[in-house]
């Protein structure tokens, strides 16, 4: 919570048109958002490094990037518990209480989409190759795919309108992030599955395999070597 910044080592392996197989390897990285949640609620100025510990080493890495957006469809605001210390008479810490606060989505996306084109992020963004909203929780979006898909659009026009049309134009100011989309972002429904009473579900992968196939299509891969090449690298 807060001052960490969580990272998952993985690959996605896919087959080309030409039947090879295609090893892409990834870092899966989940940014905390709370205390950039929390600058916003007290009206503090926000950068990228406040998305929590390592965050902007880990942007900053030479690695190509891929920038998902999450969005909860079911909280327009966003719920965020802090610690006040608690002091004696001499002023000593003697415990900490805990105080919430709320911010709306609308407000974290148009400050974090703002930061993109801010001078001080170029480095940043010049090894991001896509950016790409995530509309979580897609159960409560309606039974069928094609139906969640088009609420999910409905919120991003209809709410975050301003934010999402900022993010298209630098997209096109960059010629380069959205280049295989036209410059518009994709919008991903995803769900863990059927939820049942007390937190139960049936796990369904389709949402996965979706958002982990583009990942793929854009991130740079390896190709297994042919015998040949294998045999050529140890004569050589």
């Amino acid at each position: 919570y807060g001052s960490f910044v969580t990272v998952i080592n993985g690959e996605v392996n896919r087959q080309d048109k030409k039947g090879n197989i295609v090893n892409h390897p990834i870092n899966l990285v989940e940014m905390s958002g709370e205390e950039f949640a929390l600058r916003i609620a007290d009206n503090r100025s926000v950068s990228l490094a406040d998305m929590g510990t390592g965050a902007t080493n880990l942007l900053r890495n030479g690695n190509r990037k891929v920038l998902f957006i999450i969005i909860d469809p079911t909280k327009p605001r966003v719920k965020v518990d802090y610690r006040v210390p608690r002091k004696d008479a001499n002023g000593d810490v003697i415990g900490y209480d805990i105080r919430t606060k709320y911010v709306s989505q609308l407000d974290i996306m148009n400050k974090f989409v703002g930061l993109f084109n801010q001078p001080e992020n170029a480095d940043i963004m010049q090894r991001v190759d896509a950016i790409h909203f995530v509309v979580t929780k897609a159960d409560t979006l309606g039974e069928t795919d094609s139906e969640r898909l088009s609420r999910a659009k409905e919120l991003l026009l209809d709410i975050y309108k301003g934010p999402v049309e900022t993010l298209k134009n630098f997209c096109r100011q960059t010629k380069r992030i959205n280049y295989s989309t036209d410059y518009k972002p994709h919008v991903f429904t995803f769900s863990l599955g059927r939820f049942y009473i007390g937190d139960v579900f049936d796990f369904n992968k389709a949402d996965t395999i979706k958002i982990v196939d583009t990942i793929g299509i854009i991130a740079y891969g390896k190709t297994e070597k042919s015998w040949w090449q294998s045999l050529k690298d140890k004569l050589n």
